[in-house]
């Protein structure tokens, strides 16, 4: 059993790593190799994994569950892969990597809903994740969270990078209902509260952070439960997500203002504490806002392939 659980909860590949240097020819990544020349990391040394997870995946300490669902009982969490890993090509395109993700709800809407989430990269693939969806138990929130784990877990690069999924809901939040909210201060159209948004605000960041690193990520729709291999696999990882223990609530406001951070190191610029409800899908300041970019993240529907 190794002596000590690195967490990174900021760095190029967030996760659990059980070393800090990389030892020759080993097929594990290093804390060091995530941290390294990295911007506004962020880890820490644990003496168990527990711990360690917690605080990678952003579950704040002697935090009060915001609801039944949210027990403090940790799902076993994947350690992160090798940096050098790659997804599969899409369609023979060695220039560009596919992902499949998919979340599902046993209950979905009663106070007894069980909710996990599956990414996909491959038959036997190491990086396939199968996880208890954190926080409360929808449906809705599992699709964004499974979108959000696939990109935390796949190492920044220049290559393309395609993330499949079947929920209409995620690509509408991404390019259709996101840049009204944020006109109307994260406001419906009649008026409410955006239901996930701390979590859609997590996810969108995540998205501009690797456009602002030169790397085109577009989120496709494709058909559930149509017989696309890909899609039928992280559907069976999301249902087994559904069998593991409660986990708490992620610290989504937090993880969000450390990628904004790293993003405005980027770009040069001090970060604005509450400006994350003020930039638009592309990373332009909305309104009253001075910030410009040409970065646009902004999904497609096609085929089912």
């Amino acid at each position: 059993m190794p002596a000590w659980f690195y967490g990174v909860r900021v760095g190029r590949t967030p996760g659990v790593y059980d070393t800090w240097y990389k030892v020759h020819d080993a097929t594990r990544a290093s804390c060091e190799e995530q941290i390294h020349s990295f911007s506004a990391a962020k880890f820490k040394k644990f003496s168990n994994r527990t711990d360690a997870e917690n605080y990678a995946y952003g579950v704040q300490a002697n935090r009060t569950p915001l609801t039944p669902r949210a027990a403090a009982v940790s799902a076993p969490l994947p350690v992160a892969g090798p940096s050098n890993f790659r997804p599969q090509p899409v369609n023979g395109n060695s220039d560009t990597d596919v992902i499949y993700t998919d979340g599902s709800c046993k209950g979905n809407g009663k106070i007894t809903a069980v909710a996990g989430i599956g990414v996909w990269w491959g038959e036997n693939d190491t990086r396939n994740i199968s996880e208890r969806c954190p926080g409360d138990q929808t449906n809705n929130r599992a699709e964004l969270i499974a979108i959000i784990r696939a990109l935390e877990s796949t190492p920044h690069s220049k290559r393309s990078l395609v993330i499949k999924t079947d929920s209409q809901y995620a690509i509408n939040c991404l390019d259709v209902w996101i840049q009204g909210w944020k006109n109307r201060g994260w406001r419906t159209a009649d008026g409410g509260p955006v239901k996930n948004k701390i979590v859609i605000q997590y996810l969108e960041s995540l998205l501009q952070l690797r456009q602002k690193r030169g790397q085109k990520v577009r989120i496709k729709h494709v058909r559930g439960h149509s017989g696309i291999p890909g899609n039928d696999a992280a559907d069976f990882e999301a249902n087994k997500g559904t069998l593991y223990p409660e986990v708490p609530e992620r610290d989504w406001r937090g993880l969000t203002a450390a990628v904004k951070a790293e993003i405005s190191a980027i770009d040069g610029m001090p970060v604005d504490e509450n400006e994350s409800d003020d930039l638009d899908s592309r990373g332009t300041r909305s309104r009253n806002g001075s910030r410009k970019s040409t970065t646009d993240f902004r999904s497609f529907n096609s085929s089912p392939s």
